[in-house]
């Protein structure tokens, strides 16, 4: 049961949850909760609920129960195209059982498809388009005032049978000016996953904190990009280091926290202020570690900061290096080379900072070249372990990216403006590896992916476990390390079964290939790690039970 009480507010704020997808494993919804910060500095209140709060997604009934119980006049969702049929379920069945709801979309889908959400879903009633702090605020005081809407920047609404769009808000450029997000309105930060730091084995409070908004990069499958080219102003903005070394210190005084995850869209675009901030709030003596996001031309440009970011607490990066292969790169306009992603692992991990590494192994021009110079970049740099393999990564389309807009002028990808379009793939080699692998991947990949989850988990606890029994847990040690390399083993089954494939296809022609060629040895392999794991787990038992 959601453990936050509806708290008297007539608007409601919903981040929707994500069934298909696992962005569930998170932290707390900060869009939502910098909204509710906004309103209640000018006077107005706001209710939150996150619908992927817990270990799993919220049923729908249970939020739809949510909102009637508070008796709200308004709800306000906040989604991406992967959360619309969700967002629109959620929204219909509200607007069934209280016609006179209220129903507000907000985020990045409405932002790009602002005409089409109105148009297509009845049960809105109203958009926010862009940054919808200041927005939301204006409507509301305009309802309640009388004020037409017509004067409130950033929205889309109907007028009779007539949709209308009203000018682009500017972008905020003073980010100091926005109040921390009201994180009190959602379950406490030590209810979501947290971090287990093996450095100095121990886990860890885990939240996410937002320092920047916007990039100045080009990327053609980013939407991040024209989300904030849509408004006028500048896009990239940072906080000060004052104001966000104050929240931090604030979370970590209030809520124990202290491991930070700064979710900014490019946290390393000025390598400067990122250090201060980490060396700031070390200077407050709080102990704690941190992790961000970037790209690999700005970890090289970087690389002197490194050592003092390793020294400050920094344990791992979230590389966005996208390809291994040079022709792939150019046609997504990374703006960066294959050279420039090697080196930015080797400083990662010549400073002890672990990467999350961003790919895309699959884009609507993929080549078999390109698939085989991805495989050897993984495997040269030892990536094939990685969880979610980065080998089954596909290019999504979605609305509002210029790599969207390139493959409806080809003529290669269609459907609804409401969903990350499929498409062909120009190469008929290419297109037959991508048909076989997800069809091998259909066949066993439910199964496999629980289980590698599911060790992911436990793995996580071990350690927690053996970071508690200050070296008295020696006798499972050997056991838990065991579970790590069946781990490693099992994330990289895709990475070798599409590497079978990439041979055989070569050697009998990529269109002869059946996917029942695949199947036998990568069944056979995950059967026997299956038979592996339960007698490690078996061992594990025993010697822990009471």
């Amino acid at each position: 049961m959601y453990p936050i009480a509806p708290g008297g507010a007539k608007l409601l704020l919903i981040s929707p949850p994500d069934h298909e997808h696992r962005e569930w494993r998170g932290t707390q919804p900060l869009g939502i909760a910098y909204l509710a910060g906004y309103l209640r500095q000018h006077g107005a209140r706001a209710d939150l609920l996150d619908g992927n709060w817990g270990d799993h997604p919220l049923p729908l009934d249970e939020i739809v129960a949510y909102a009637l119980a508070g008796e709200y006049e308004t709800v306000g969702i906040s989604l991406l195209t992967a959360t619309i049929p969700t967002a629109r379920a959620l929204s219909q069945r509200l607007k069934a059982q209280r016609p006179r709801l209220q129903i507000i979309w907000g985020g990045y889908h409405p932002t790009f498809a602002p005409y089409e959400s109105l148009n297509d879903f009845p049960e809105i009633d109203i958009v926010v388009r862009g940054e919808g702090e200041a927005t939301l605020l204006e409507l509301l005081q305009a309802q309640q005032s009388g004020r037409p809407l017509a004067e409130v920047a950033g929205l889309g609404y109907r007028e009779g049978k007539r949709i209308k769009l009203t000018p682009a808000r500017p972008l905020l450029q003073n980010l100091d000016e926005i109040p921390f997000p009201a994180r009190d309105l959602l379950p406490p930060v030590s209810s979501y996953p947290g971090f287990m730091d093996t450095v100095d084995q121990k886990p860890r409070i885990k939240a996410s904190l937002i320092s920047s908004r916007g990039c100045p990069f080009h990327c053609h499958f980013c939407s991040i990009i024209t989300f904030y080219a849509a408004s006028p102003g500048k896009s990239w903005r940072g906080r000060s280091v004052a104001n966000v070394v104050d929240e931090m210190e604030q979370l970590a005084r209030q809520g124990g926290v202290s491991h930070f995850e700064f979710q900014d869209d490019n946290f390393f675009v000025q390598p400067k202020r990122a250090l201060e901030i980490a060396e700031a709030l070390r200077a407050r003596g709080v102990d704690f570690t941190f992790a961000f996001l970037t790209r690999a031309d700005q970890i090289v440009k970087g690389e002197k900061y490194f050592p003092a970011f390793r020294q400050a607490g920094l344990r791992y990066v979230g590389a966005g290096l996208e390809s291994g292969s040079q022709g792939s790169l150019d046609r997504l306009n990374k703006e960066t080379t294959v050279e420039e992603n090697s080196r930015a692992l080797g400083i990662l991990w010549g400073n002890d900072v672990a990467a999350q590494v961003d790919f895309i192994m699959f884009e609507p021009n993929t080549t078999i070249e390109d698939l085989e110079q991805n495989l050897d970049f993984i495997e040269s740099h030892g990536l094939f372990g990685y969880f979610p393999p980065i080998i089954l990564s596909t290019l999504a389309l979605f609305p509002g990216t210029r790599s969207r807009e390139e493959a409806e002028a080809a003529g290669i990808a269609f459907g609804s403006v409401h969903e990350s379009l499929p498409y062909h793939f120009q190469n008929q080699d290419a297109a037959q590896v991508k048909v076989l692998l997800d069809q091998t991947m259909a066949i066993f990949g439910a199964a496999w992916y629980e289980l590698v989850i599911d060790l992911q988990d436990e793995l996580a606890r071990r350690e927690a476990e053996l970071a508690r029994a200050n070296g008295q847990a020696a006798s499972f040690l050997p056991l838990v390390r065991e579970l790590k390399l069946e781990y490693s083993g099992l994330a990289s089954l895709p990475y070798l079964l599409l590497k079978r494939l990439l041979r055989a296809g070569r050697q009998a022609g990529f269109q002869a290939l059946e996917v029942t060629t695949l199947m036998r040895p990568t069944l056979y392999e995950f059967d026997l790690a299956r038979t592996r794991v339960a007698s490690v787990r078996a061992r594990l038992s025993a010697l822990t039970s009471p």
